[in-house]
């Protein structure tokens, strides 16, 4: 467990907060603690004074009594815990027994009770069935009601006086000792010893959030008396990860950590004593005040996407907007070059989401003033559909913005608010001009703004920049942020392995702002350099966050290749090594550190057998590496290409890898090498496919494993209807390689995105790594328009 950490609190602005909490009053001479959700609206319970269990309504927003009584021998008294069990039914726990209500039925059953001392607890799993404690042992019950027996582990003695039931299939227990519980689907069981904190007295979890990757988020008081009592001084929240690590983060006062829940990016919210509060895993944590005193016992994510708790400060049911979800798209263009020839931006934004969200653009320009200050439109997204803006700037003229034809660059934030998951809208915007017998380009994919470096002294490298008579290389700098300035600071070094470097000057930018170094390496003394990496730094006492990319351009085609900042790691893989009679790479590797390394490369060419090669990188060394597959004796093919670094003595060591992919005419495609310990999710998207209109696009699948064998299922959804298409199953061996070429044109499909989820691993320990990509061509069938493409990235969850 990590050493106690301070938080650190950022008040959000106050200005719109209030807007965010709208309460609905209870009924008459009614309270309520606690609550939970199925389709038929938000139950609550745990009022103190009648017995009382209300469904508060969603379509309507009225409260409606649900009456209940007791099996026999019992006497209706207070609903003390409720969950909903996964075929949607209501259950509560009303001190010796319990109850249940099916989804969309109007009476109350009482399934079988179990005898014993103990109040209840309750904990619904994602396994399908309902848990319960009473007398040292565990009771199962299936979602229809039916007692199905006990349990018991040797590792809990005690069941827990609380439960907590996720989604995964977890089952969390805690029993006032100071030990929680996790039960695995598998019911194999695992303690974790929850932190004493400081001085005399009690130490108690408060509430449990259950959390994506099989960990929790937890709420700890310390009190010094009976923690049921006020005499509390203190709280914690812990973020206890799924392989057991426990990050403590202390609120600051008068913030008591009370209630939680984890939102869909993995971000907790909290209730306490005067709003609502989020933190990250960095223990960052934003505090949203109202002039209402607020505070719930209880809190949940709402179907809608919204935080619902029962306020005790407002007596009533109060509803919080979370804050909308935004991105950055760090580049949008719309300017003739030098060479006066037009730069384009096209854009797409897809909801892969299962509801409706409503999507605001925001457009900042970086060069005197195509608007005085800023384009905003917002735009309905339907669940599954995708926007397709051919001219981005041509559609904010449309809306009667006065931006003029040339001399647009600037930054695109993306803020998606509604019930989808939070990085469940994904966007991509796509810059080119014309070149040859048709375009060239590059596309930017939006990023996240949580997941960018904020804070001062944060650093982003670039790797793969050169500088000579074939390739240029341009850095750009983006200020996220909306309300602070930046100043960055920015380093080149040459890659020969000699240590050279040079410091420019540094970079001021305003908030929103965007600006270009071009030919950063020629800006190095004494000629430049030919080939290296640039490194930006955040300057000054306050942060903000901050993006950076390079692209390398090609000097006869103008077409460009983006990099994205990249750290170094021992184990990478590239999706694809090509040497055909069409297509050639070039390998870049770097050793950044001040020792050298070896590169132990592993090539597995579709339908070959795999082949190995390796070299050695001195300190501060990048190699790039034309006709990489010929230089190395990999020879011809095209799948992925594994990367091992590892030091003298054949220890793990870290460097960077990444791949240009490019035509005899120069126009192509740059790959990073992903770590392989990135590669987590199950299920992912990709979006910004097209098929029509000049270009086609296709699907690029990648099995990382090298000993088992996968099987993906690929939906393509339709862009304009939102309709997923008929499945396809696709297998691949291990390191195995698959394109789907023109992916949408089987299901007349004009645009859209598509989804990829893994199904099955031959893997004894159920590992499943794998990645996929898209390519968005010129050129709407093979041999047509330039053929150049633009990546077009996976998006996940988190």
């Amino acid at each position: 467990m990590s050493r106690l950490a301070l938080a650190v609190l950022l008040l959000a602005p106050g200005a719109g907060l209030a807007q965010r909490f709208e309460t609905f009053p209870y009924p008459e001479f009614q309270s309520a603690s606690g609550l939970a959700e199925n389709e038929d609206g938000i139950y609550l319970f745990g009022s103190w004074t009648v017995p009382w269990l209300s469904l508060f309504r969603l379509d309507t927003k009225q409260f409606e009594g649900i009456p209940y009584s007791a099996p026999p021998g019992y006497r209706p008294a207070n609903v003390g815990s409720a969950c909903v069990a996964s075929d949607g039914s209501l259950w509560g726990q009303i001190g010796y027994y319990l109850i249940r209500r099916a989804a969309g039925d109007a009476d109350v059953t009482y399934p079988p009770p179990v005898s014993g001392p103990w109040v209840m607890p309750l904990g619904c799993r994602g396994t399908g069935e309902v848990w319960t404690a009473q007398s040292h042992r565990f009771y199962r019950y299936s979602a229809d009601g039916r007692l199905l027996g006990d349990f018991s582990h040797p590792l809990i003695p005690a069941p827990g006086r609380r439960l907590w039931g996720c989604p995964d299939g977890n089952l969390w227990s805690y029993d006032w000792s100071g030990v929680l519980a996790r039960l695995s689907p598998d019911d194999s069981a695992r303690l974790f010893a929850v932190p004493r904190g400081f001085g005399d007295g009690y130490s108690y979890v408060r509430d449990l959030a259950c959390s994506s990757d099989g960990g929790a988020w937890y709420t700890l008081w310390f009190c010094t008396s009976d923690p049921f009592g006020s005499n509390c001084y203190a709280t914690w929240v812990v973020r206890l990860r799924g392989d057991g690590k426990q990050s403590v983060f202390e609120t600051p006062e008068p913030y008591f950590a009370t209630a939680i829940v984890e939102a869909s990016d993995g971000t907790a919210w909290f209730t306490e004593f005067a709003g609502v509060s989020s933190v990250d895993d960095r223990g960052r944590m934003t505090h949203f005040k109202d002039a209402q005193k607020r505070w719930g016992e209880s809190i949940l994510l709402g179907r809608d996407g919204n935080l619902w708790f029962p306020d005790g400060g407002a007596g009533g049911l109060t509803k919080f907007v979370l804050p909308p979800f935004a991105q950055t798209v760090p580049a949008l263009v719309g300017t003739r070059g030098a060479s006066g020839v037009l730069y384009t931006s096209d854009l797409s934004v897809a909801n892969w989401g299962s509801a409706p969200a409503s999507v605001t653009l925001r457009y900042v320009p970086s060069r005197p003033a195509s608007v005085a200050e800023e384009a905003v439109a917002t735009v309905p997204l339907a669940p599954g559909h995708q926007l397709v803006l051919d001219d981005a700037f041509a559609w904010f003229r449309s809306k009667g913005f006065p931006i003029p034809e040339t001399g647009n660059v600037g930054t695109l934030s993306i803020e998606s608010e509604g019930p989808v998951p939070r990085r469940g809208i994904t966007a991509i915007a796509r810059t080119t001009s014309p070149s040859g017998p048709g375009r060239s380009g590059v596309a930017f994919p939006a990023l996240w703004q949580e997941s960018l470096p904020d804070e001062a002294g944060s650093r982003l490298r670039l790797f793969g920049l050169r500088q000579d008579a074939a390739d240029r290389s341009n850095l750009a700098l983006v200020n996220v942020s909306r309300t602070a300035p930046l100043r960055l600071a920015v380093t080149v070094f040459s890659g020969d392995g000699t240590g050279a470097r040079a410091y420019l000057p540094d970079v001021f930018l305003a908030p929103g702002k965007w600006t270009q170094l071009d030919s950063v390496l020629a800006a190095a003394p004494g000629g430049g350099f030919s080939q290296g990496w640039a490194e930006v730094e955040s300057l000054g006492e306050d942060g903000a966050p901050f993006a950076a990319y390079a692209v390398v351009n090609d000097n006869a085609t103008n077409d460009g290749s983006y990099l994205a900042p990249s750290e170094p790691s021992s184990e990478l893989i590239l999706p694809a090594l090509v040497d055909t009679g069409a297509y050639r790479s070039e390998l870049v590797l770097a050793n950044p550190d001040c020792a050298p390394v070896n590169a132990e490369l592993t090539f597995a060419p579709e339908g070959a057998p795999t082949r190995a090669a390796a070299l050695t990188l001195d300190l501060l060394e990048q190699r790039i590496l034309p006709g990489a597959n010929e230089a190395l004796g990999l020879g011809p093919g095209v799948g992925p290409l594994l990367v091992r670094f590892v030091d003298e003595r054949g220890r793990p060591a870290a460097g960077v890898a990444s791949v240009r992919i490019a035509t005899p005419d120069r126009y192509g495609v740059s790959l990073p090498g992903t770590p392989l310990a990135d590669l987590k999710a199950s299920k992912v998207r990709v979006a910004g496919l097209r098929q029509g209109n000049g270009v086609r696009s296709n699907l690029a699948l990648v099995n990382a494993e090298t000993d088992a064998t996968l099987t993906l299922k690929v939906t393509v959804v339709d862009g304009e209807t939102g309709m997923r298409k008929e499945p396809m199953a696709v297998t691949l061996p291990p390191l195995g390689f698959r394109q789907l070429d023109q992916v949408l044109a089987p299901y007349g499909v004009a645009q859209g995105w598509a989804e990829v989820e893994r199904t099955a691993t031959t893997s004894s320990t159920g590992s499943g790594r794998f990645l996929a990509y898209g390519v968005l061509n010129d050129g709407e069938r093979p041999g047509e328009g330039t053929g150049d493409g633009s990546i077009l990235p996976m998006a996940t969850e988190k």
